[in-house]
Parts: C-alpha cells; sequence; structure tokens
C-alpha cells in the first residue's frame, strides 16, 4: 500500500512537470509580439520623434510635422492601411525610457545609435547613412591647412558632445586627451552648433547637414572638416523595444521595399540641403560593396 502511494504521487509530480513544460514551450513558440498585434489590430502605430530638419519639421503655429521620415512613415503607412501616431516629441536622453514604458511604439527619427543603445532598444536595418566630420568654427585660424586627428586629440582643444548621443562614446575615443565639454542628454541640438560659435568649445562631430542647416540661418559661420575621412560612417534606422521583432520585422520590410523601389531616394532628394550629396545611399544589394 505505501509503495502505490509513493509511486502515485511520482507519477502526479511528473505529469505536472509535463504540463508546465508543455505550456511554457506553447507560450514560447506561439506568444506573437504584443506590440506588433495592438498597431495591427488598432490600427495606429505610436511614433517618438525630435525635430531636426529636414529629418522632420515641426510648424510652431499649427503643429504639422514635414520631412524625410515624416514621408516614410507616412509612406508605409498608407501600404498598410494604418496611421501613425506622432505621440511624443522625445530627446536623446529620454526615447529609451518612452519605448520601455509604453508610451510609444517607435522612434521614427534615427536617435543615431551605437552599440551602448543596444541595451535598451532593437534597431531596424539603415534607411541611409551619412559621414561624420569634425566640424569647427569658420575662423578658427587653428583649423586651416592641412587637418589631422592629432591636432584635434590635444589638451589646448574643448572637445564637445552630448551625454545619449555617439558623440560623446566616440568622443572619448578619439579625442582622449582634449578637454571634455559635455551637453545634457536633453539639450537641443541646436546647441552643438551655438557652443562652438560661442567658443564654448572647439570641435565637435556631425555630418554636412548639422552645417548647412546653421549656415544657412546664421551669420557666425561653422565648417566641417572634410579634407579628413569621416570618422565613422552613421547609419539612419528606426527603434522598437526590445523582443518587438515581429515589429521590427515589419519594418525591415517596408524599408527595404522603399529603398529596392527608389522610393526612399526620391524622398531624400526632396529634402536634402545638396539634393543626392547629404546623406548616403544603401547600397542596392546586386552589387558589390567593395
Amino acid at each position: 500500500m505505501f509503495k502505490n502511494t509513493i509511486l502515485k504521487f511520482f507519477l502526479q509530480l511528473f505529469t505536472a512537470a509535463l504540463i508546465i513544460v508543455s505550456s511554457q514551450s506553447q507560450a514560447a513558440t506561439q506568444s506573437p509580439d504584443s506590440t506588433f498585434d495592438k498597431v495591427m489590430d488598432s490600427g495606429v502605430l505610436k511614433c517618438g520623434y525630435y525635430v531636426f530638419p529636414p529629418l522632420l519639421y515641426k510648424d510652431p503655429n499649427s503643429g504639422k510635422m514635414s520631412g524625410i521620415f515624416v514621408d516614410v512613415m507616412n509612406s508605409i503607412a498608407e501600404k498598410t492601411n494604418i496611421k501613425i501616431e506622432w505621440s511624443e516629441e522625445v530627446t536623446f536622453g529620454n526615447w529609451g525610457v518612452a519605448l520601455q514604458s509604453n508610451r510609444i511604439d517607435a522612434v521614427c527619427t534615427s536617435p543615431w545609435p551605437d552599440l551602448p543603445m543596444a541595451r535598451v532598444a532593437l534597431f531596424t536595418d539603415p534607411l541611409f547613412f551619412s559621414g561624420m566630420y569634425p566640424f569647427v568654427r569658420e575662423n578658427d585660424e587653428r583649423f586651416k591647412g592641412k587637418i589631422t586627428l592629432e591636432m584635434i586629440n590635444s589638451k589646448d582643444i574643448i572637445y564637445l558632445s552630448q551625454e545619449g548621443n555617439l558623440s560623446y562614446n566616440l568622443g572619448k575615443q578619439l579625442f582622449p586627451n582634449a578637454q571634455s565639454y559635455v551637453l545634457g542628454p536633453e539639450a537641443d541640438t541646436s546647441l552643438f552648433a551655438s557652443s562652438i560659435v560661442s567658443k564654448k568649445a572647439d570641435v565637435a562631430l556631425s555630418d554636412s547637414n548639422l552645417v548647412n542647416q546653421w549656415n544657412k540661418n546664421n551669420s557666425d559661420k561653422i565648417k566641417l572638416l572634410t579634407t579628413l575621412p569621416p570618422v565613422k560612417v552613421q547609419q539612419y534606422p528606426l527603434a522598437v523595444r526590445k523582443g518587438d521583432y515581429t515589429l521590427l520585422n515589419f519594418l525591415n520590410l517596408a524599408i527595404h521595399e522603399m529603398q529596392y523601389d527608389g522610393e526612399m531616394d526620391r524622398i531624400l532628394k526632396k529634402w536634402e540641403p545638396e539634393p543626392g550629396k547629404t546623406f548616403l545611399r544603401v547600397n542596392d544589394p546586386y552589387k558589390n560593396p567593395y
């Protein structure tokens, strides 16, 4: 009798364990990504964004959005019968929190990712690229003639970066000997250029778009040090929450279609300060990239 009771107990325990393992396995294989399901069910994709022409413009009076990423997201919405809701204006410092707290479904203007950001988000394939160069005051006599990175990596130079921005980690690698002037993560991107012209710092990193936008609207000019090779080729992807692989794949497919049928190139040419030159295109997949 005692042996039968023990045997019955272990059979019940084994059966319970099988049920638990089976249910966990089924959940792992059948549970879809909740964000993608929510977007498809509601028909609304909630976007976080930051304002930086021509990536995104926001009319101060009407609030109307326009620019490269608006055209990209509107194209995705039209093809898939969903609506884009520009839910929250974010900064380089808080976009990750906005994603993780479910206030937004995606960051729909590129957060300029680097490897540390992979701890908080997944990034789509790049929509396009830009070359990152040092930039300085146009009349700074120290940066005329032949320029080298070693000239910037000096205790006599003040390097400007921003917390939460690729400029911070990249600057530490490239210019460890330079003095550091660091903007807070919530700082407006216009402070990059204004801090240089006001001589709070001497050098920062950006692309030709920032220089074009600043010089178009200001008398105190800045210039890229383009006699140097770019210090980084920066990608421009979208960002989603960690784990949202179905939404990531959905956006990747949309991005690839726009690149392969020429739509991405047409959108970029529409908004670039120098059409065909400001941003670097992704190679066609059938072309040798080397």
